[in-house]
């Protein structure tokens, strides 16, 4: 009985461990959607709705009805883990009664046989009868062990019944909690409904406006082919460049090994004329390998960029939501809409700050020939990072910039609301930021 009893304990708590894990887990993911539906709510609030500025709004009300279904998963998780939780309390509770019980009918019994003789008379007698010094001794430490034992009994019985009531208070919070979820749940299901049908009525409003809308794409994408092309022509020069630089570096390299290796012929041909050694001394001279022509300090740098894929900070100071994603895009509630993005767009609050996301040089600050707002493209070794619609920049060209560190404030438009334009390259090879960004 004690073996099982312990046995059960043990199973319990590990359950219980168990189950508690899972629900801070549930209740932690619960909270990070319902501050990303708090944040994109803001931005919703913040954003004047325009034409220009109409595709970003629809997104932002997408990813607010996505995070508000994710809740609802959650909060049904969450339910589904405390109606465990609340089984495995009521079957705790009823073990609990039934030992309880048992120990209360053995108390019970033993009083009973007590009682049922005369109590102080029959212990002396059974003291006196005894036949020895002895004997009368051990009989004094039986009635004394069965004393104790009958007050450890009694114990027992009033830990049992402790537990027990503890067990029910449990059960009892435990359900207020399933209570108040469900109720969350109601209401998160009331928002998702006026949620989408917000969305349904943009979605109708912007097939309307077709035309207007496709002028205003049309214009947003010769703005990104523009920064684009002005973007690939720094890259190329700056690959260029590199390349006369390690071109340079082999040949001074090569240069002086040949000087070394001159050098070297000339102090032998002091000791020795041998026509044989000479023949050979020019084959070495022929075999000298090659200098390394990429400089350590860029090796390190894009070794330790490339380890902190998935682990990069936000490039922005503050909240943001992701509003166009990296590659080609089609919408999936509007057809005629395709998005090419050689990054991703973030919006933000207004005022919000751009940071650089690694450790790097500044290679180069420019704007696009008519278009006011200034880009930045920060070097991590073969690695570049670039922002851009900075309306301030706080860095020059050629700093050495740190994790985190603030490079400029982004531009905020009437139209389109504050969004910072975020790349991530491997010399000319564009890649998806959000594989390399913290999630």
């Amino acid at each position: 009985m004690k073996t099982r009893l312990i046995c059960i304990l043990l199973f319990s708590t590990l359950t219980l461990a168990a189950q508690q894990s899972s629900k801070e887990e549930l209740e932690k993911k619960r909270k990070a959607a319902l501050a990303e539906i708090e944040a994109t709510t803001q931005l919703l609030n913040e954003n004047k709705k325009t034409t220009s500025n109409a595709i970003n709004l629809l997104n932002l009300r997408s990813k607010q009805i996505q995070a508000r279904r994710e809740v609802i998963v959650l909060l049904n998780k969450e339910i589904q883990s405390i109606d465990e939780e609340i089984h495995r309390k009521e079957v705790n509770v009823k073990t609990l009664e039934r030992e309880l019980k048992v120990k209360k009918d053995s108390y019970s019994e033993s009083l009973r046989k007590m009682y049922s003789h005369k109590n102080n008379q029959d212990k002396l007698l059974f003291v006196l009868s005894a036949q020895n010094i002895s004997q009368s001794y051990r009989r004094i430490l039986y009635l004394r062990e069965y004393s104790n034992w009958q007050k450890q009994k009694a114990e027992d019985i009033i830990d049992k019944h402790k537990r027990v009531e503890e067990e029910k208070t449990e059960l009892l919070q435990t359900k207020e909690e399933k209570l108040a979820l469900l109720e969350g749940k109601i209401k998160e299901e009331d928002k998702l409904k006026e949620e989408e049908d917000s969305y349904k009525i943009e979605i109708q409003d912007l097939k309307k406006e077709q035309k207007t809308l496709l002028s205003e794409l049309n214009k947003k994408k010769k703005e990104a082919e523009a920064l684009n092309r002005e973007i690939d022509k720094i890259i190329a020069e700056e690959i260029a460049r590199a390349e006369r630089a390690e071109r340079a570096a082999r040949a001074t390299a090569e240069a002086q090994a040949l000087a070394l290796a001159k050098k070297k012929n000339e102090k032998k041909a002091k000791t020795t004329t041998s026509p044989s050694n000479e023949v050979h001394q020019v084959e070495e001279v022929k075999k000298e390998p090659e200098a390394p022509v990429i400089s350590k300090e860029n090796t390190i740098l894009s070794l330790d960029f490339e380890k902190n894929k998935g682990r990069l900070p936000s490039p922005i100071k503050g909240n943001y939501t992701i509003v166009k994603h990296f590659g080609l895009v089609k919408h999936a509630d509007l057809q005629y809409v395709t998005t090419t993005n050689h990054g991703i767009d973030l919006q933000t609050s207004a005022g919000n700050m751009a940071c650089s996301v690694f450790d790097g040089e500044v290679l180069s600050i420019f704007k696009v020939p008519g278009f006011g707002t200034a880009n930045v493209i920060i070097l991590h070794g073969n690695y570049m990072t670039i922002y851009a619609n900075l309306s301030e920049v706080n860095i020059q060209k050629g700093d050495k910039v740190k994790t985190g560190q603030i490079i400029g404030k982004i531009a905020t438009d009437p139209g389109n609301g504050t969004i910072l334009h975020f790349e991530i390259r491997h010399k000319e090879t564009k890649l998806d930021p959000e594989y390399w960004l913290a999630r």
